[in-house]
C-alpha cells in the first residue's frame, strides 16, 4: 500500500513538473518572439539610419560640387 501512495505522489509529482515544463518552455517561446520582433525593428532602424545618412552625403556632395563648379566658372 505504501508502495502504491509513493507512486501516487510521483504520478502528481511528474505531473506539475510537465506542468511546469510547459509552463517554461511557452515563457521561453515569448521571450524569443519578443527578442526577435525588437531585434527586426532594431535592423530596420538601422538601416533606415544608414539610407538616411547615405541620402544626406549625397545630397551634400551634390550642392558642394555645384557650387565649386559656379565657383569655377
Amino acid at each position: 500500500f505504501a508502495i502504491g501512495r509513493k507512486q501516487s505522489s510521483n504520478v502528481v509529482f511528474t505531473g506539475i513538473c510537465h506542468l511546469c515544463q510547459s509552463i517554461m518552455v511557452r515563457r521561453v517561446q515569448i521571450l524569443t518572439a519578443v527578442w526577435f520582433r525588437h531585434l527586426i525593428s532594431a535592423v530596420n532602424w538601422l538601416w533606415s539610419l544608414v539610407l538616411n545618412v547615405g541620402t544626406l552625403s549625397c545630397s551634400l556632395a551634390f550642392t558642394l560640387l555645384e557650387d565649386g563648379y559656379s565657383w569655377w566658372k
